[in-house]
């Protein structure tokens, strides 16, 4: 069992695109006997629904940091990582470190940034938003549980979230767009808080280079990867990433 440790601050879990802070409940469930930890709704989901929510990766940074405490530690998924990246470069002094979770400074690939996704399956799904949400949302379940050892019980774990799922359509339309647009890299390089990056080797969406490609503009990066899991290490290798991140904050 993991001895309580209270020389970190809060541990802030701060979910991806299209799951509200529910998928994260696993993860912080177990860590919640040794850290103070917290689950963050991005703007648009669940408990944090403003009637207009922030359309940029700024917004969303601004929105969220009055919330943040001091020798605080961001854990974001997916684009919630993009997100930790940013509250991270505007709050310096309040954040020790971050620890990104299938994540990556910039998601769409680019001439000098061969790591990303194709950005036209971005473009896809943003236009398919209008009429089939659902259905994007159920496609994209099955992209974050492919390449896992068991990738149709982390599937029915996605789906079973999906149901009870809260999230403002226009949230899932300006996430797609700042998963499109946004280029993080520069700010990523700036960043003086520790960093690591957890990610699932067979992940569909961020591809292999990604870690390599992260540490080389950012040398305080550490890298972990879990074998046999894709997009949502934190679900279908539980005990592995609460075992990286327990190990990694105690040694901070």
């Amino acid at each position: 069992m993991l001895e309580k440790d209270q020389d970190i601050g809060a541990l802030c879990f701060i979910h991806g695109w299209g799951f509200d802070s529910r998928v994260m409940e696993g993860l912080v469930a177990e860590l919640r006997p040794c850290w103070n930890v917290r689950l963050i709704d991005m703007p648009g989901y669940r408990n944090n629904r403003p009637v207009n929510p922030p359309g940029d990766i700024e917004n969303i940074a601004d929105s969220l940091a009055h919330t943040i405490q001091p020798n605080t530690v961001l854990v974001g998924w997916s684009l919630g990582g993009m997100a930790a990246i940013k509250i991270a470069h505007i709050m310096r002094e309040r954040i020790r470190a971050i620890i990104l979770l299938a994540s990556t400074p910039c998601f769409v690939k680019k001439k000098d940034w061969p790591h990303g996704m194709e950005p036209y399956l971005i473009d896809e799904m943003t236009d398919r938003m209008s009429t089939d949400i659902e259905e994007v949302l159920q496609e994209f379940a099955v992209l974050t549980a492919r390449g896992d050892v068991s990738p149709k019980q982390t599937l029915r774990e996605l789906k079973l979230l999906l149901k009870s799922n809260s999230a403002d359509p226009y949230a899932l339309l300006t996430g797609l767009n700042i998963l499109r647009h946004t280029d993080l890299r520069n700010e990523y390089s700036e960043l003086k808080c520790h960093v690591m990056m957890i990610s699932g080797e067979e992940d569909q969406l961020i591809t292999a280079g990604t870690g390599s490609a992260s540490r080389e503009i950012q040398p305080l990066l550490k890298l972990n990867k879990i074998p046999a899991t894709g997009h949502a290490p934190f679900i279908s290798k539980k005990k592995e990433a609460v075992e990286m991140i327990d190990k990694y904050l105690r040694s901070l």
